[in-house]
């Protein structure tokens, strides 16, 4: 509602943007024990997909969006951030330990 009101009340594209992005963090967390709940009723490899499917339900959600909508450009950077941003996060992950 805050980013709906910041866009109506003409208060720019940044704030609209930020109170966007700062309504995404409890919808993550919610969607972050939803997951971990089901993983308890299923076994590892089964939690493990849905973890890993939901863990990208933002970009996918994104990309329909954006190929709806003619935005190819869009859908090829967030492939290519998504991409990017989990090889290194893995390779941080790596190094950190030894």
């Amino acid at each position: 509602p805050v980013a709906i009101v910041s866009k109506a009340a003409g208060f720019g594209d940044g704030p609209t943007f930020v109170f966007s992005l700062l309504s995404l963090i409890p919808q993550a967390q919610l969607l972050g024990l939803f997951t971990e709940q089901i993983a308890l009723y299923t076994n590892e490899a089964i939690g493990g997909l849905l973890n890993a499917t939901f863990g990208n339900l933002t970009e996918l959600i994104i990309t329909i969006i954006a190929l709806r909508r003619d935005m190819l450009r869009i859908v090829q950077v967030s492939l290519l951030g998504s991409i990017l941003s989990n090889c290194l996060l893995v390779l941080g992950s790596a190094f950190l330990p030894g």
